[in-house]
């Protein structure tokens, strides 16, 4: 579902809204919409403050749980669209001394993570710097891309001394050079196969538009370490969900109302320009055409964008 302001655009009064209905629900999340959420993932928002400090808020359930600020060195403009995107390697409810909070951040879009009891980020400083797109988890194994059909796969080692720090660590396991304006997704499809989405995108005056999207198939590492890219024309039945949000697919034989072999997409804090008109749509992937869910109402347009999330119980007061 996504998350909503509602019709009278409160901060404190949000709606879910269902693609697979096109109905929306006026929910009680106790929380103000003003605030920039840069993530989410396993049903839980991960919410920017002005001093870039996160915090983790399950609407569903009212927890809360504080980080935080993430540091950025040598830049003036410190707002909260400079943290591009966070996810969640684990959830915390079920997993609460056992989850990551890895983020992108930065007009240079670096990685930084911290563990769940950690009291500060551990910060990846590549020369020269590497521009991140995307991050998600394979498995046990944290994934990036960026431009260029870039990925890398992203290590956490635990050093060797008393501190039990950690370390980023960073492998190329693709790269391959392409001409379009594009923005990159990682995810994993609800069989397990690690896929690499591309979304070619124009930006004239104010106006964001997307104009296709490829997906790839990346297969298993080969001797050389290295994965191959293998182009499909179809998502076997999944439906795709990208966004701010942590990309997810589904199987549509578990949600049978999400139409089969498309992607479901909003628009990405990496293109946050004042006064960008975003787009959001729904991709055919088989006959690489466009259509509809939600409209978002231009009155809001000084609001945060809509985000998926994943609800994680059922709300009395929602009849579905």
């Amino acid at each position: 579902m996504l998350i909503v302001p509602s019709k009278d655009g409160l901060e404190k009064q949000h709606c879910l809204y269902d693609p697979r209905k096109n109905r929306t629900h006026l929910v009680d999340f106790k929380f103000c919409f003003n605030k920039r959420c840069c993530g989410s993932s396993f049903g839980w928002l991960i919410m920017c403050e002005e001093t870039l400090d996160l915090t983790l808020f399950n609407p569903f359930s009212g927890t809360v749980i504080r980080l935080p600020s993430i540091f950025i060195e040598d830049e003036l403009d410190y707002t909260p669209d400079r943290i591009v995107k966070a996810i969640l390697t684990k959830d915390p409810s079920l997993y609460p001394n056992d989850y990551m909070v890895v983020a992108i951040y930065g007009s240079c879009a670096k990685l930084c993570l911290m563990r769940s009891n950690d009291k500060s980020w551990t910060y990846y400083y590549p020369e020269p710097n590497i521009p991140f797109s995307d991050v998600n988890v394979y498995g046990d194994t944290i994934y990036a891309s960026g431009v260029d059909m870039m990925v890398w796969k992203v290590e956490v080692k635990i050093r060797n001394d008393e501190s039990s720090s950690i370390s980023i660590f960073v492998r190329m396991v693709h790269t391959k050079s392409i001409d379009d304006l594009t923005r990159s997704n990682i995810t994993v499809s609800s069989k397990g196969e690690l896929l690499l989405v591309l979304r070619s995108i124009s930006v004239e005056e104010t106006q964001l538009e997307t104009n296709k999207f490829k997906v790839y198939k990346l297969t298993e590492e080969r001797e050389n370490g290295m994965r191959k890219a293998i182009k499909i024309k179809s998502l076997d039945g999944d439906a795709m969900f990208i966004g701010d949000s942590q990309s997810i697919c589904v199987s549509t034989k578990d949600f049978p109302k999400c139409l089969p072999n498309c992607i479901y997409f909003m628009n990405g804090c990496n293109y946050c320009v004042p006064n960008l008109v975003q787009d959001s749509g729904i991709f055919y992937l088989e006959d690489k055409d466009f259509g509809d869910h939600y409209i978002r109402d231009p009155a809001h347009e000084n609001l945060p964008p809509p985000i998926w999330i994943i609800p994680t119980i059922c709300y009395k007061d929602l009849k579905v």
